[in-house]
């Protein structure tokens, strides 16, 4: 408690305002996407990084459905794949979407991450949303694909090398 001209108030309002202040600090700090939706899967927040990665603000962003937002198609068919947060929130449990995912941009680019989204649970351990959290993961699957590459093919000629002949 804390008295004030003589009056005793709580400090529980003080106290929240400043986890709440240092929690959006986190998550603003945090070099990873973040994503929070309500339980029926609405957008609530995305992070700076979730901005950039998106296209997508949060002002804009709130109140839509996650899967417009975190739009993910599977990388070579290019079909959506099943929705993480619908995933999550139905099972309960964290979901990792496959190695073979890219998220295409508000403005239409496509780019491959890497993600996880999991259950937001209050103090009763009901599940009142989930949050995303992902990365672009560009660089290391260009690596990857150039090190197959390599591992199968002569470098001279660029033909299959016969190793990968007698596969």
């Amino acid at each position: 408690y804390i008295s004030v001209t003589g009056v005793q108030t709580c400090a529980l309002p003080i106290y929240l305002f400043k986890e709440k202040e240092s929690a959006i600090v986190t998550l603003h700090s945090i070099g990873d996407a973040v994503i929070t939706t309500d339980s029926s899967g609405m957008i609530t927040y995305l992070n700076p990084v979730a901005e950039k990665l998106t296209g997508w603000s949060t002002n804009t962003a709130k109140g839509i459905p996650s899967e417009k937002i975190f739009n993910v198609v599977n990388e070579d068919t290019h079909l959506p794949i099943t929705d993480p947060v619908k995933q999550c929130i139905r099972e309960d449990e964290i979901v990792w979407i496959s190695n073979e995912s890219v998220l295409i941009k508000k403005d239409g680019n496509i780019f491959p991450i890497e993600d996880s989204t999991a259950p937001i649970k209050d103090r009763d351990n009901k599940t009142i949303g989930a949050i995303i959290v992902f990365h672009d993961v560009s660089k290391a699957r260009s690596l990857t694909r150039e090190l197959e590459w390599h591992a199968s093919h002569d470098p001279l000629t660029g033909l299959t090398n016969r190793r990968e002949f007698e596969t």
